[in-house]
């Protein structure tokens, strides 16, 4: 990208130190990066209000945290249960979909987005790299055990049981158990 194309707000960021990625930040005008402040910020509250809310304890998990993520973008259906200090992406939560009855245990990272590094070399900063941004997929009864990650992109499949501290990377097949880094299966239900 030339120097020419540059918005005046990237030019003056990077004038006073801000290193921002010219492929993603390059056009980017004042209140577009006000806008995207804003809705990071709101999605940031929400995120901590819903991963350490201990108010009306017996609520929380199948009440009050599945609100603050649905109030956050996170697609949600019914009978959704989340335990204490799940991360749900803050900047991409629209493009999280969690199913009808699924449970997630405590400590689970779900991830929508994450640095492609396909490109990467010596003389180009991670952060200089775009973002992969897709959609990642929890379907109807599947059950996320504690300290586990769902990466971008992933669909879990209905039924599907994720161990404690697995790493999923790649999609899960419905009725199948998964445990491990990266994340294997294990068993298949009938």
């Amino acid at each position: 990208m030339d120097k020419k194309k540059f918005s005046i707000t990237y030019r003056f960021l990077k004038k006073i130190g801000v290193n921002l990625s010219p492929d993603v930040y390059g056009n980017i005008n004042f209140f577009g990066m006000v806008f995207k402040g804003m809705r990071f910020w709101k999605n940031q509250i929400l995120q901590s209000m819903a991963r350490h809310c201990v108010l009306l304890a017996p609520l929380n998990a199948r009440c009050i945290r599945p609100m603050l993520h649905k109030w956050r973008g996170v697609k949600m259906g019914k009978n959704v249960f989340i335990g204490i200090d799940v991360m749900i992406d803050s900047v991409y939560p629209e493009k999280i979909h969690i199913g009808n009855d699924v449970c997630i245990l405590a400590r689970v990272h779900i991830i929508a987005h994450n640095r492609n590094l396909n490109n990467y070399r010596r003389g180009i900063r991670v952060t200089d790299t775009e973002y992969i941004v897709k959609e990642t997929i929890i379907e109807d009864g599947a059950y996320i055990m504690t300290n586990s990650m769902i990466l971008t992109g992933v669909r879990i499949g209905e039924g599907a049981v994720v161990a404690a501290g697995a790493i999923v990377n790649r999609d899960v097949e419905p009725y199948t158990m998964v445990a491990g880094v990266p994340a294997k299966v294990i068993k298949r239900f009938e």
